[in-house]
């Protein structure tokens, strides 16, 4: 069993650690909640994999976590 910490975890996704902290707190995006060990919170990297194993499944949506999608970053299409 492999832990990863907040850092470790941010750097995965590219994003921050306070993101990385909301993500645990929103139901909406299933993402796993860590596990505290003396005091520190610590993510369960097997679970992290399924996580991202069901998300891909799914079709993706501005509020996926680690993937920007078009919309979300504000990318244009070139006309035709």
């Amino acid at each position: 069993m492999s832990f990863l910490t907040r850092t470790a975890v941010a750097k995965r996704y590219s994003v921050s650690k306070r993101t990385a902290v909301r993500w645990e707190g929103d139901p909406q995006l299933d993402f796993p909640k860590p596990e505290y060990i003396n005091g520190r919170a610590y993510h369960d990297e097997k679970k992290l994999d399924e996580a991202d194993a069901r998300r891909a499944l799914q079709p993706q949506s501005p509020r996926a976590f680690g993937k920007a999608t078009a919309a979300s970053a504000g990318a244009q299409t070139a006309p035709a």
